[in-house]
């Protein structure tokens, strides 16, 4: 079963850049946090350029025939700055909560998806209901029950962004290929953090360029690099979605036995019928 497979390197992937967000959460500002990735998202595929360069041709030719999709990547850039910096900002309290928002996001994404043509299974849509369930669950009875409106603010702008990004990418992809698009949300990104009046071009390529924060931004980038090759080829944005949000699911757990963020006997049964929920899209 390929799906399950590229369900499988989406989850690990998901579950490193969980552990890795963290640590840097715990020590760099939001603002460098999500600088950094703007950054790296342009100059990673620029310096893979020789590698991907009929992807890039492709890709500029499609840019000339259909404009609008520049707006579309730049959008997606200003909507992934809000998203990593609320998580990061989340992070710091409450990480379940920073990666739990998912849930929410499939339900949603999974009927615009549908309207611009990607096709679920029955099994799969009662899948993506149970899990949508849940991630309501999570916000009335979880751990981000217990934080204050502030952070509940955040995780609510999270879901409304990262449903907006979502279909971004599977309309996108299904029109483009993925090298253009992560060149543009680099853009849109370090647009963002211009425009929010806290960063010069100067603090920008200064975040870049630290020790710390130049590994954390190449990392992104490749990680995202390798997402977007993923959906584009081989797995439907909303069942690359779910693998992802299950390793948040896993982080979750652990963050309740190592961080002590609420019960780890609720976050278990939470994570168990999470679980549960998905086995229909990965045993069909």
């Amino acid at each position: 079963m390929p799906e399950l497979f590229f369900m499988f390197l989406l989850f690990a992937l998901s579950l490193l850049r969980a552990f890795y967000r963290r640590s840097h959460a715990m020590s760099i500002s939001p603002y460098e946090s999500c600088n950094t990735m703007g950054c790296w998202y342009i100059l990673t595929p620029l310096l893979a350029l020789p590698v991907f360069k009929g992807l890039a041709i492709e890709a500029y030719t499609l840019f000339v025939e259909m404009p609008y999709l520049i707006a579309l990547g730049l959008l997606k850039g200003i909507g992934f700055w809000v998203v990593v910096y609320c998580g990061q900002v989340m992070r710091r309290t409450s990480n379940s909560s920073a990666g739990f928002f998912g849930f929410i996001c499939i339900g949603l994404m999974a009927v615009g998806n549908a309207i611009f043509g990607e096709e679920l299974s029955m099994p799969q849509w009662v899948s993506v209901g149970c899990l949508f369930s849940l991630g309501v669950y999570f916000y009335f009875k979880g751990h981000l029950s217990t934080q204050t409106s502030f952070i509940k603010l955040l995780f609510l702008m999270q879901v409304m962004v990262g449903c907006m990004f979502g279909m971004i990418d599977h309309f996108y992809l299904t029109h483009s290929n993925w090298f253009g698009l992560i060149i543009l949300t680099g853009v849109g990104m370090l647009g963002t953090a211009l425009a929010f009046g806290r960063s010069s071009v100067k603090t920008i390529l200064k975040s870049m360029t630290t020790k710390k924060t130049l590994k954390f931004g190449l990392f992104e980038s490749l990680v995202e690099l390798t997402i977007l090759a993923l959906f584009v080829t081989y797995i439907p944005v909303t069942l690359g979605w779910v693998a992802m949000t299950l390793a948040a699911v896993a982080m979750m757990v652990i963050a309740s036995l190592y961080w002590g963020e609420g019960s780890w006997k609720q976050q278990l049964t939470v994570g168990s019928a999470t679980y549960a929920s998905a086995l229909p899209i990965i045993l069909t």
